[in-house]
């Protein structure tokens, strides 16, 4: 039986310093992609998602697109935006059905108003829609001062990787290790 994946990118990276909190606004202006849409506006670009879409299907599993969304750096997200973006990525797990694991490609400095870790937020809803069997690779922009997205128990079966520099022309720039080995 071939393999289904899921592959997400919610990214932002927030400067808590910053009075102007971001709001969906902020991401719908950059595009807000789901299902299909992912594949179609990703497609060629130098990003996460179109690198796992590409190296997934290379690799002979099936690359299940769930959700892209990005907005510039900015300030805090709203408590309305995170809880909008966890629910958007929940509904995207469920209706695409049996995942054998879900890319989700995080920033790793994403803050809300009621949470540090956004970051955290997102895996946990992403845990909560894949269920305990599937598992998750996250490739994170870690810094040092930010807090790694694994702070939940509720997290189960995660990896987290840091993202480098891609080589020239690489479409992706890392992954994490996956069930029975590394997708490189």
């Amino acid at each position: 039986m071939t393999m289904r994946v899921g592959v997400a990118s919610i990214l932002q990276e927030t400067n808590t310093f910053s009075p102007r909190s971001c709001t969906w606004d902020d991401f719908a202006a950059q595009g807000v992609y789901e299902a299909d849409e992912v594949t179609r506006h990703v497609a060629g670009t130098n990003t996460e998602a179109a690198g796992a879409i590409d190296r997934l299907r290379a690799r002979g599993a099936e690359a299940v697109p769930l959700l892209r969304a990005w907005a510039m750096s900015s300030g805090r997200l709203t408590a309305v935006t995170l809880r909008t973006l966890e629910g958007r990525l929940r509904d995207q797990i469920v209706r695409a059905g049996r995942l054998d694991g879900v890319v989700l490609s995080l920033h790793g400095a994403m803050a809300a108003e009621d949470a540090d870790g956004a970051d955290a937020r997102l895996l946990e809803a992403a845990r909560s829609a894949a269920g305990r069997d599937a598992a998750i690779g996250v490739p994170t922009s870690y810094r040092p001062s930010s807090p790694r997205p694994t702070r939940s128990s509720a997290i189960g079966r995660t990896r987290t990787s840091t993202r480098r520099q891609p080589a020239r022309g690489s479409p992706i720039s890392s992954w994490t290790a996956w069930k029975g080995g590394d997708i490189p």
